[in-house]
């Protein structure tokens, strides 16, 4: 019965965003990217407690930015040796909804370099990726801040995001949502999602699978589904 609804939800949905981090990308770009510059060790645990809920997720951001302070070569380089890995299956299930003329979403809290290269792989256009965005010096691409105004570089930010992708398509017949995520972040953005589906393929939380409308391991499962 639950699969029932959850696939009408689905198919009845216009608009479906997905986390990026340990939900499409099977690792969490900012760790990677700490652990690239050998500054892993702190990094990880915030990003855990953030992501359980334990840490304001602003907080969290600007604490592990101070510690990795990565240049615009530190970037390049990083993306260089890493490209895109995805998780299970999440390519086979956003074609399927590109197919059906989906309007397919990426909501990360993570930083737009690091996701472009997977918007890229999965077709889907810079303009449907809503990430944070570094403040490098013009002169010397050293790393500066990042900008606090976007939306998912506070807490409640993806909510917020939904809630601006939602009135972009607010001309659209019906404009119902589906959020898809691993952790508390996304897990918030349910209003304005009609519905929120936990992935714990990577990580799992168990908060995110009591709260979750329905629970994933693989997209394998959505797919089957979906159909």
């Amino acid at each position: 019965m639950l699969k029932k609804i959850i696939s009408k939800k689905l198919k009845d949905a216009s608009i479906i965003c997905f986390d990026v981090d340990s939900t499409v990308l099977a690792n969490e770009g900012i760790d990677e990217l700490a652990k690239y510059l050998n500054k892993d060790e702190k990094v990880s645990k915030i990003t855990n407690q953030a992501m359980g809920g334990n840490i304001k997720f602003e907080d969290s951001l600007e604490i592990r930015l101070d510690i990795i302070r990565p240049s615009i070569n530190d970037i390049n380089s990083f993306l260089k040796d890493n490209p895109p890995i995805l998780t299970d299956n999440v390519d086979k299930f956003i074609k399927k909804l590109q197919s059906d003329k989906k309007n397919v979403y990426l909501v990360s809290g993570g930083f737009e370099p690091l996701i472009f290269p997977c918007a890229k792989l999965l077709n889907i256009p810079f303009t449907n990726v809503i990430a944070n965005k570094f403040i490098h010096n013009p002169e010397n691409g050293e790393y500066l801040s990042f900008d606090k105004t976007s939306f998912t570089s506070k807490s409640g930010g993806k909510r917020n995001a939904l809630n601006y992708i939602q009135e972009k398509h607010s001309k659209d017949r019906g404009c119902s949502m589906v959020m898809i995520g691993d952790g508390i972040t996304d897990l918030e953005a349910k209003p304005p999602a009609d519905i929120f589906i936990g992935y714990g393929g990577i990580c799992e939380r168990q908060i995110i699978k009591e709260k979750s409308d329905y629970y994933i391991k693989n997209f394998q499962e959505l797919i089957e589904i979906y159909r």
